[in-house]
């Protein structure tokens, strides 16, 4: 008599989620969030229900019946909150036919919105549509100088995925007089070779005191990716600011910069002590790079021995794995990790 092959937990698994996608499908054009959820596991429906619309509607709704119409009517409203709640929707897309619609609104509240949390949130609803956002590389340029130090910040890190597309204006952004544009086009910049922050480094270092936080965060890791020993002064210098984001980048760039590992537990190893925990866990990662020698060992060691706080503890242990990959490929005698 012959078995009968019964289906995996794996199968089971994917045929429901067939069957999901395909309910999803057929349902998703006409069910609201509020009607899938009374269907059974109406939770799960409409996550799929949103994940297939994402890729095969037209873009002109958004989960439920939201159209992109009212939306942007909303987007201009005055009310900020009015605002915010559309941007929080727009957010939810990605697709190409969606950008197409809502790009030209985005790039207009990136630019001109006097509230820096609309502004700060169009360049989130920009950025998460990546590629699909190319015509918004002028404006997400024109936001590097942006007031907020946020709004800065998203605009880099949408720039830098258009590699050598937008290398040459990041360094026109570069030579700007406005410190806050030169520090945020050097972070972008920090991403590629090195030469053209080289080229810099005597504005970057100037700005490296300047009396805005978020320049001085960019500097900090922007140094980080230039040649040579000469910025290790500015750094040491950086470790002691009253801001703790600038403290953790000097951090990671002086790990980057120094070639003398003995100098750089030294000069490191007292941050341990530091108040804050982003700072901490920068040291930690900057240790768990260095060469796996005693001393380094001790100094972990020691620290987990008197470190409490749970999410230290695994920011330790990740630091012992770091160190013991990197013993495995050096030539000094293993030394037991704690």
């Amino acid at each position: 008599m012959k078995s009968v092959a019964t289906p995996t937990p794996r199968r089971d698994w994917i045929l429901v989620v067939l069957l999901v996608l395909v309910t999803g499908l057929m349902a998703g054009s006409y069910l609201t969030y509020e009607q899938c959820d009374s269907l059974p596991c109406g939770k799960y429906f409409h996550l799929a229900v949103f994940k297939v619309q994402s890729v095969w509607a037209d873009g002109s709704k958004v989960p439920g019946t939201v159209d992109a119409t009212e939306l942007l009517k909303q987007l201009e409203s005055e009310d900020e909150t009015e605002r915010l709640a559309s941007l929080e929707v727009i957010q939810q897309r990605s697709n190409r036919q969606w950008a197409d619609q809502v790009l030209p609104a985005l790039m207009t509240a990136v630019q001109h919105d006097s509230a820096e949390e609309v502004r700060y949130q169009a360049a989130v609803a920009i950025t998460r549509m990546s590629c699909v956002a190319r015509d918004a590389k002028p404006a997400m340029l024109q936001a590097l100088g942006d007031s907020s130090g946020s709004v800065r910040t998203m605009a880099a890190g949408f720039l830098i995925k258009f590699g050598k597309e937008v290398e040459g204006n990041l360094v026109q952004q570069l030579k700007s007089p406005d410190a806050k544009r030169c520090a945020a086009a050097a972070l972008a910049l920090s991403h590629y070779e090195a030469a053209w922050l080289q080229q810099a480094l005597p504005r970057l270092l100037a700005l490296g005191q300047h009396q805005d936080q978020v320049v001085r965060q960019h500097v900090a890791l922007a140094l980080g990716h230039t040649a040579g020993e000469s910025t290790l002064p500015l750094l040491k210098k950086m470790l002691h600011d009253p801001e703790d984001q600038v403290r953790a980048n000097a951090v990671e760039s002086l790990s980057r910069v120094s070639q003398q590992p003995t100098q750089t537990l030294a000069t490191l190893k007292p941050l341990l002590q530091d108040e804050s925990v982003i700072v901490k866990q920068s040291v930690l990662k900057a240790l768990g790079h260095l060469p796996p020698q005693a001393d380094v060992v001790e100094t972990i060691t020691l620290y987990s021995q008197q470190e409490q706080d749970p999410e230290m503890s695994r920011s330790i242990r990740h630091t012992c794995d770091l160190l013991e990959f990197r013993r495995h490929d050096s030539v000094c005698r293993p030394v037991p990790l704690p």
